[in-house]
Formats: structure tokens, sequence, C-alpha cells
């Protein structure tokens, strides 16, 4: 985004606190070559991708536009607190207050690259035809330009021009090389090097000449080719040509097996961040999970072997393996989330899938003797001189069967790549309040036993959209609301209340990519998670982060 900030144009809302515009001004500050407004009211630049940053107090006002509009959350709001359908509030994306330049760059970047194809492509046609145009006004020249000796010394500084090309193997270098050849070689010129990054500020002219992508960019120059002296036209053609074959050369030196899209695909294929440094700590390739991790890479330089570190409430176990190149020696790095970890033999821990088969293989061995049970009682109830007492029992013995059962489906669940849904379950019911539901229904002996309940009100900011296993997930409830009335007890025996009435309070809130237990008085800051539920989350994917009244199921896949 950096190369092409002259492309952008940024308007930040009045109404947003003074707090977040300094913020948005720090962020944005690197991006020297972008038009930036106080403004939403600045008129729109047509050549260039607006990107507004809008308080939520002024989306009443907007209108569908072209504009690509950011609404940012003040620091006393949560990304839950947002009450609008995003669909219809005419924004692109909501953050909130601990927005950086990365998260920016991730949204806008799909419309910035879409812009910058459309002018690189405008340019294209501009530069072969001022090509055609150069080479039809050369070929009018009847009369020899040169003499020999002009001739063999312009070819010889050709030649030198070649090799100080070769040397330079970045842009900036480039264009220094160029500068310097025409100022000496090429009189009364006119001489600019251009990349894609600059062609906001190119005015199209038939100095515009097209030359081959130097390392996949977008390259040209713009020169005033079209002179009355045949012998500059002349000394600029073959100037043209030079550069014309040297970018050319560049590309046909390529390695054939080197494709960078190709190695983007295939390292973003990992589930899991992975990059390769240099001892310096230069990046050489990386994918999409490490760029999110936000980890610098000199502090990877630090990590060993098999480390464990805590990365954005993640916990990840490091491979590291030193790999050499070239007489080069680089570091590969691969973040392995908790649930496949490298043990010292370099096997990894059981999978999800692994440990389904285990657990259904055990509960399809329980499955027949409860269905038995459930058979035996049901003919038993039909005996009608069984007494009232006698009566009660056997149903009390019958509920706890299709309990037992309720377990076994959640068991014989862990084994199937996406359990949607179970036969008892209701159709209106979401599948967050399914899970909480059968959990409810696992914890009835343990309720009944101590006398305590839970009382969570379902609150839907919007359909919770991961695809995550709905077994895992309502044993993964099970045992945290197990932890829950644990906690709950304890805090009642320390404060020596007797309450006739023992209820745990709440919500659980489901959000797109979020689930939260918020309690009303139950502190839960000095609540212990299970190695079982640490597993369990890490296999579906979610991050817990737990505060003093609230636990935050986060999907990060």
């Amino acid at each position: 985004m950096q190369s092409h900030s002259g492309l952008l144009q940024f308007r930040v809302d009045p109404m947003l606190s003074p707090d977040l515009r300094r913020s948005i001004d720090a962020i944005l500050t690197g991006l020297k070559d972008a038009e930036r407004a106080d403004s939403l009211s600045v008129p729109l630049s047509t050549k260039k991708l607006t990107v507004d940053f809008v308080s939520e107090s002024s989306l009443h006002t907007l209108k569908p536009g072209p504009e690509f509009r950011i609404c940012v959350l003040d620091s006393n709001q949560g990304l839950f607190s947002f009450g609008q359908n995003l669909d219809e509030s005419h924004v692109q994306a909501v953050l909130d207050d601990s927005l950086d330049l990365k998260q920016i760059e991730r949204l806008i970047a799909p419309r910035l690259q879409g812009l910058v194809k459309v002018k690189e492509e405008s340019f294209v046609t501009l530069g072969m035809k001022n090509i055609r145009k150069f080479e039809t006004r050369a070929r009018k020249i009847t009369q020899n330009a040169f003499t020999s000796e002009d001739l063999l010394n312009y070819a010889q500084a050709l030649v030198d021009l070649e090799k100080d090309l070769i040397q330079a193997d970045d842009l900036g270098k480039l264009e220094k090389v160029l500068k310097q050849f025409t100022k000496v070689n090429i009189e009364r010129s006119k001489f600019q090097f251009l990349s894609s990054g600059e062609l906001a500020e190119v005015t199209p002219s038939e100095n515009f000449l097209l030359l081959p992508p130097f390392k996949g960019v977008f390259i040209a120059i713009e020169m005033n080719w079209n002179d009355e002296d045949h012998f500059r036209l002349m000394k600029r053609l073959f100037f043209f040509y030079t550069l014309v074959n040297f970018f050319k050369s560049q590309q046909n030196i390529e390695d054939p097996f080197f494709d960078e899209k190709l190695w983007e695909s295939v390292l973003d294929s990992i589930p899991f961040p992975v990059a390769l440094l240099s001892e310096k700590a230069e990046v050489h390739q990386h994918n999409t999970l490490f760029a999110k991790l936000g980890f610098a890479p000199s502090g990877c330089l630090k990590l060993k072997l098999r480390e464990k570190i805590l990365i954005n409430d993640i916990p990840y176990n490091v491979y590291r393996k030193d790999v050499f190149h070239l007489d080069e020696k680089k570091i590969l790095f691969v973040f392995f989330t908790e649930s496949f970890f490298l043990k010292g033999d370099g096997n990894l821990t059981p999978s999800g899938q692994e440990l389904g088969i285990i657990s259904s293989s055990i509960a399809h061995e329980l499955n027949n003797p409860i269905a038995g049970i459930q058979a035996a009682l049901s003919l038993l109830l039909l005996d009608e001189s069984l007494n009232q007492e006698a009566e009660q029992t056997l149903t009390e013995m019958k509920n706890g069967a299709i309990r037992c059962k309720q377990l076994i489906e959640t068991f014989l669940g862990f084994s199937r790549a996406n359990p949607s849904k179970l036969q008892i379950y209701e159709s209106t019911m979401s599948p967050i309040e399914i899970c909480y539901q059968q959990a409810q229904n696992l914890l009835r002996f343990r309720t009944v036993e101590s006398g305590i309940r839970f009382n969570f009100e379902s609150i839907k900011h919007a359909d919770f959209k991961a695809q995550v296993n709905l077994s895992l997930l309502t044993m993964t409830f099970y045992l945290i609301l197990g932890e829950l009335m644990t906690l709950y007890s304890h805090q009642l025996l320390v404060a020596n209340k007797n309450q006739i009435e023992k209820v745990i309070k709440g919500e659980i809130v489901e959000s797109s990519q979020e689930i939260q237990i918020q309690l009303h008085e139950l502190n839960i800051s000095n609540l212990g998670l299970s190695k079982l539920i640490q597993n369990l989350l890490t296999i579906e994917n979610f991050v817990l982060q737990v505060s003093d009244y609230s636990l935050r199921f986060i999907y990060n896949p």
C-alpha cells in the first residue's frame, strides 16, 4: 500500500472522538503521497480510491457511493455494541479503536489492486501507441545521422550502461543509473523513470514509453523523444531499444520453476503460521497466518526449537530449522497450535478426527446396553399393578437413561465432520442455543444434587457463521458450565451464604465469529480450565478469553 499511496484519498469523520482522529492520523503518517481530508464532505477524487473513516453516529447520513467506508468504534465500545445491520449501513467494515495499518491494508487491498490494474492497463495502451509513433518517426530519417566514430562511441556507452544495469538490483538503483546516463550521453533530454507506484502522478502524453516488467513490477519511462535533430532522435531510439532488450533478458534468465503466486498459494494452504527468515531477520517467504500474528521477525530469531510461547492469547509450539541455500543460511519457523505440537520423536498428537474415532467406538459399545435398559423400563411401566412410588422410581430411571442416551449421541458426534442436528433439537433454536440446552441436559443430575441452576438469556447480534462440530461444542459447554457450578458453590461456601434459590444468571451472546457468556454476579477471574477443555477449544479453532464476568469464545481458524 505504501508504494501506491498516491492512488489513495483518506477522509476522516469529524464526529469521531479526538483520540480516534489522532490515532488515525498517526497510522496514515507513513503514506506520504496519499491525499488527506478532515471531513466527509470533501469531493471525491475521481482518479483515486477514497477511504472514509466514519463514526457510528454518522451512519444514518450515509448514502450508497463508490467510497470504501470503515466504521471505527470508540474505546468505550466493543464490536458487540455495533447496533447496525452491516449490509444496510453502507459501510464495508467495522473496526474498534485498536485498528492499525495492517488491518486497513487488508481491507482495502482488493479495491486498490483493482484500481492499480486499471491504471496499468490504460498506460500499457498509451505506451504501445507512443512506441509505434516513435519507431515510425525514426523510419522517416533517410540520411545517415551517425559518423562511424559517433556510432562506435555511443555503442560503447550503451554497453557500459548495460553493465551498470546488471549491477543494479532494485528500482532505486536502476533509476539512478538511467538518469546519470541520459544526463551525460543524451543532450536536451527530459527523462523520468516510472514504476506502478507513481502512476497517480503521471499525466498521459506522447513522451510515455512502456518497458517490460522488472521482477513483476510495472515500469516505464518519460522521455522527450520527438526531436527535430536526427542524431539526437536516433540516440534516443537506440537507448530505448537497449532498455527493452535488457529488461526482456532479465525476464528470460528467471528460474522457470520460480512462481511467486504458486509459492504464496502453497504456503497459505498450510494451516499454521510459517516464515523463512535470514540471519538478519529479513523475511524471504511467509504465509498469511504469519502476517496475522503481528510477531516481529527479530523476535522469531530469539525462539528455540519446541519452545512454547503465547501470541495474542493463543499458545504456540515453535518448530525451528536451519536451511542452507547457495551458501546462505536461512531459518524456517513454523508455529504449531496446541493440538498439533511436536513430541520428542517428531510425531503429532492425535487429531480431532482420531479422538472422535476413539470416543465414538466407546459410545457404540454403550449404545446397545442403554437401549436395552430403556426397553426394559418401558416394559415395566406397562404393569398396571405398580404403586405410585414404584412408578415414579421407574420414570426417574427412564429419564436418566434418556440423558445417558443423549450423552452417547454427543460422543458419537465427535467422529462426524459436522453434526448439524440431533433429533431432539427444535428447529427454531440456533446451533449455539442447541448446544447450551444439550449441555444443560447432561448436567441434570448435578443440578438436582446441588440445587444450582442456570438462567441464561439468549441474545443474537448475528448468526454464528463458523462451521463447528456441535457435539464438541456441546461437550465444551458441558465442562465449562460444570466448572462454573463448582466455582459458584465454592464462593457460596467462603461467603457462608445459605441461599434458598441458587441461580447463576447471565446471557449467551451470539455473533458471526464470537460467542460470549456474560455473567451478572459470579466473578470468574479465578476460573481454572482443565487440559481437556483446552484441547477441545483448540480442536474446534476457538480461543477462550476469560475476564471477571465474561467468557469469550473467539473463532480463529
